[in-house]
């Protein structure tokens, strides 16, 4: 493993594209360390599994940007707004960004300081990014009913893990009727019964924007340890739903139960925790 800070120098390469260093051990603070002044080209930076500290940097979320993924480091649990002016934005990996093993114990205080701002950002990325396909925010201590105020879902938005934070609420009928390709809210506080069309709604995967201006060929550009979801955009709608771990009453939706769908494709775990949770 490499270890040790990122150099300063960082902002000279002017023509640099793309910047992985997953799964090391770099620590320290990452302002300062990109400039997209100098650095116009910069389109994807993967800084996942390491020991960065601090906030993510305003600065760093400028149109241009496809890919972005902090996951598993020793960052504060706090989603600027500022990411919804990377309107180029394509995949977003932030889970647990205070969860690395290499982090120091400390107090857990930041939870409340952060809720509101988190739920401004993630109204934002849910709703507003043009492009966005993949958003990943679990274990990152969002808190309350957050997704209340999300009446749409990004068009082409179909990767969202929220799991393993502290959302209560019903779950929004936008974000119901969707059908993705992995959603997964498990491991919060959802209450509330789900609509009989559930994950039923699709987008035709020919109406897609694999031709649009920024040249590429819409690749999802980076899901940590997953080979499976690194495929092209053509491909045909897998579904993967995971629900379980809430406060959920209600019928599980036929379109969940394969009933009169072709949906062999479909995974679903939805009953563990909302069978046995409820008061």
């Amino acid at each position: 493993h490499l270890s040790g800070t990122l150099i300063s120098g960082l902002t000279k390469l002017e023509s640099l594209i793309y910047f992985n260093i997953e799964h090391n051990k770099f620590s320290g603070d990452l302002h300062g360390r990109f400039n997209f002044s100098i650095q116009p080209n910069l389109q994807s930076l993967v800084l996942g599994a390491n020991k960065f500290t601090g906030t993510l940097p305003r600065d760093l979320f400028r149109p241009g940007l496809i890919t972005f993924s902090a996951y598993d480091n020793c960052l504060e649990n706090y989603v600027p707004k500022a990411i919804c002016n990377a309107k180029t934005l394509k995949t977003l990996v932030l889970d647990g960004m205070q969860t690395s093993p290499y982090c120091k114990k400390g107090s857990s205080s930041f939870l409340s300081a952060y809720k509101q701002r988190n739920s401004d950002a993630l109204v934002c990325l849910i709703s507003k990014m043009p492009r966005i396909r993949v958003l990943h925010l679990s274990s990152l201590a969002l808190r309350g009913n957050v997704l209340e105020s999300v009446e749409s879902v990004g068009k082409y938005l179909d990767h969202m893990s929220l799991s393993y934070n502290q959302l209560i609420g019903t779950i929004p009928v936008a974000i119901q009727k969707k059908r993705w390709r992995s959603l997964d809210l498990s491991f919060n506080f959802f209450t509330g019964e789900l609509v009989e069309d559930f994950n039923s709604v699709m987008i035709d995967p020919g109406d897609d924007d694999a031709t649009d201006d920024d040249g590429d060929d819409d690749v999802i550009n980076y899901i940590p340890n997953d080979d499976y979801y690194r495929f092209n955009a053509s491909i045909a709608y897998a579904s993967d739903v995971f629900l379980d771990i809430n406060h959920l009453s209600g019928q599980v939706p036929s379109t969940l139960l394969g009933n009169g769908y072709n949906r062999k494709d479909l995974q679903v775990s939805i009953l563990d925790g909302n069978l046995f949770s409820c008061n």
